[in-house]
């Protein structure tokens, strides 16, 4: 059986159109990486394990985007 890619959007959310994030926005990905990663540590499956992985990765680097950098000094 061939190993499934998963690939998400790293899409950023913001509250208005120049691309500003809210606190609200920067909570909300803290808080998913600290989920997949505990979800990552429970998995049994090693893919369920990656994938976690992978999602708590992609949160991170959104929380490192311009935007989310901008709104975390303000």
């Amino acid at each position: 059986m061939a190993e499934r890619r998963f690939v998400l959007p790293l899409a950023l959310w913001s509250d208005d159109m120049n691309g500003n994030m809210s606190s609200l926005d920067l909570e909300y990905y803290q808080r998913r990486e600290r989920q997949e990663r505990e979800r990552a540590a429970r998995a049994d499956d090693t893919t369920a394990r990656r994938v976690h992985l992978e999602l708590a990765e992609r949160y991170s680097t959104l929380m490192q985007s311009p935007a989310t950098m901008s709104t975390a000094q303000a």
